[in-house]
């Protein structure tokens, strides 16, 4: 859908491993009050709770919350609109909430300036390298929580960034929850970039 082919780079452990090293930042979204991140029957089950209810209607804007993976992808739920790139959206204006597993590019060279800088990166920039069409799971809202079920540790789906077939490999090691906003930029009507702003990690309870 988009033309642009972003260039994966630093994700999981190695990502959460730059976050602990600096202060975290505060998102205008409702924060992460407790996570906790446990198997289940086919993965992954990831419940979050927030300070205040989650935002259904689009109101908030484009963002997000998620863990972060040890393997090249991480797992995250997300709903904006402006832009549609999952199967369970029916148009563009739609801000269902929906899951991806999404590769991020940290490369300071070809992450565009326009990107905001996240303090809990050490001001690093980030953006989304590729992102599955596909939600794989379920995710659940709930007033001021959000569970996100039933996630493979390997998942064979479609790049929302190229409409190629690709798999993501996130695996299921993973103790850190995470909040971020969405940025995306365009040329003119076309979307080219995917700046992930506002990175605030939570380390997560796990069994």
């Amino acid at each position: 859908m988009r033309e642009k082919i972003l260039i994966p780079g630093l994700v999981g452990a190695s990502l959460l491993a730059a976050m602990t090293m600096a202060p975290l930042l505060a998102s205008a979204v409702s924060s992460i009050t407790s996570a906790t991140i446990e198997p289940d029957k086919t993965g992954l089950e990831v419940n979050i709770g927030t300070a205040t209810p989650i935002n259904t209607v689009g109101t908030d804007g484009a963002f997000g919350y998620g863990v972060l993976n040890a393997g090249d992808s991480i797992m995250v739920a997300t709903t904006h609109s402006g832009v549609l790139d999952s199967e369970l959206q029916i148009s563009d204006a739609d801000p269902t909430w929906h899951n991806h597993y999404v590769m991020l590019n940290t490369d300071q060279g070809t992450v565009p300036a326009e990107c905001a800088g996240n303090a809990a990166l050490g001001g690093a920039r980030v953006e989304v390298a590729a992102l599955t069409f596909e939600s794989p799971g379920e995710v659940k809202i709930d007033g001021a929580s959000i569970k996100m079920e039933d996630l493979p540790g390997v998942f064979a789906g479609t790049n929302a960034l190229t409409g190629a077939g690709q798999t993501f490999s996130p695996g299921t090691t993973a103790d850190t929850a995470v909040l971020f906003t969405l940025n995306p930029l365009f040329d003119g009507d076309v979307l080219t970039n995917v700046c992930v702003e506002n990175i605030t990690p939570f380390v997560a309870e796990t069994d």
